[in-house]
């Protein structure tokens, strides 16, 4: 999650690679956007970590499904009040009042559905498909399993970058296609090679400087020229983009966690991490909030860019450290005062509805 408020610092961020139109195709902007893959590389870990442990469950996803449709309504529903109580009581500018659109609302009422977060939407599918992935590929042998995620990703990631107009990548096919890598990791990981954190740390810079390489060739007069039409985010993130390097640079990370033995961790590191672990997905809900996310970050960026390129390592190393330990610590008191309790509550509501 910190690699997520990460990449959407670096896309929201108000330097001059993004204000200044002369430099949007430079290769200072190229390293820059090629930060924003770093939030992709979390989504693929946050995919894949899910994967690793759903792929063992033959449990029905209707609970987990349910109390994640809880969570993400409280979130999105008390973000509205809240910003309905901001302008109805002046403390924000009026004009912020046609936010207030009957569309809008709608889509915080309805955030799974709606496609308020782009991931929940995407997840929540996901979660719903899993069961059935599960068993199609236990009743496959290793090899097919094999050919299919690689077709698959093929089909998914690399087909976008031979035509990028084609329409078979979207946020469900992306996500189910991480989804099946961690499934292989789970089902083969005693066939894996051993990961240390130089080939870790060597794969991640890898793909980063690939980012920055494909975006400049792609952004250049002669590919231009050619009438490709590829969006500058091709390898980015975003609408049009095909994050196959972020996917590529998060594997080798993800398997290197899972191979690592951590009988050395102690209990109260166990407790802690499994505390906060519920408050990780809140961290989302609220900065990527439809009314909160323009104002977390025009806080942020009320900060000059400085001019050095230690001083931007320094302020947004700082600035995202900070958000994120502020968001994730306002998180944990909602989770444990108010959201546990309400998804304890519909859940009970939900389970007695379903014995009667």
């Amino acid at each position: 999650m910190l690699m997520i408020v990460a990449g959407h610092y670096f896309s929201e961020d108000n330097w001059a690679c993004h204000a200044d139109g002369s430099l949007l195709h430079s290769w200072c902007a190229c390293f820059h956007n090629a930060l924003i893959m770093f939030g992709q590389i979390g989504v693929c870990l946050f995919v894949l970590i899910s994967a690793f442990f759903l792929s063992k469950s033959n449990s029905s996803p209707k609970r987990r499904l349910f109390r994640l449709w809880v969570q993400v309504e409280f979130y999105s529903v008390s973000s509205l009040v809240v910003f309905s109580f901001l302008i109805m009581y002046g403390l924000i500018d009026q004009g912020y009042a046609e936010w207030l659109s009957f569309r809008n609302v709608l889509t915080s009422f309805f955030p799974v559905v709606q496609g308020a977060y782009w991931f929940i939407s995407a997840f929540f599918v996901l979660n719903l498909v899993a069961p059935y992935v599960n068993k199609l590929f236990n009743d496959m042998d290793g090899i097919a399993v094999r050919k299919f995620a690689v077709f698959f990703c093929m089909i998914t990631f690399v087909w976008k970058y031979i035509n990028p107009s084609n329409c078979y990548f979207n946020d469900i096919l992306y996500l189910v296609a991480v989804y099946l890598i961690g499934y292989m990791v789970n089902r083969f990981l005693d066939q894996l090679p051993s990961f240390n954190l130089l080939t870790v740390f060597g794969t991640i810079c890898f793909c980063y400087l690939a980012v920055v390489v494909g975006t400049r060739a792609i952004t250049s007069a002669t590919v231009a020229n050619l009438g490709m039409s590829y969006p500058s985010n091709l390898f980015i993130a975003g609408p049009g983009a095909s994050p196959l390097l972020s996917l590529v640079a998060a594997c080798p990370l993800f398997i290197y966690v899972v191979q690592k033995d951590s009988s050395f961790e102690s209990d109260w590191f166990n407790r802690m991490v499994n505390s906060l672990a519920s408050a990780t997905l809140g961290v989302y809900l609220i900065h990527e909030n439809m009314f909160l996310k323009p104002f977390i970050w025009a806080t942020i960026f009320q900060l000059s860019e400085p001019a050095s390129i230690l001083g931007k390592i320094v302020l947004s190393s700082v600035s995202i450290f900070i958000l994120y330990t502020l968001l994730l610590l306002l998180s944990f008191v909602m989770q444990r005062v108010i959201v546990k309790r309400i998804v304890n509550i519909a859940s009970i509501s939900f389970l007695s509805k379903k014995v009667s």
